[in-house]
């Protein structure tokens, strides 16, 4: 079970920061995914 909360959390991370880059190139993605 802490396995599957590690690889869920840092999925998230990676999606984070994906999202964060994204969002500095095209702020219209942040408003669709909020």
């Amino acid at each position: 079970m802490k396995n599957t909360i590690l690889i869920v959390s840092s999925i998230m991370l990676v999606f984070t920061s994906w999202a964060s880059g994204q969002v500095l190139e095209k702020p219209e993605v942040m408003i669709l995914t909020t």
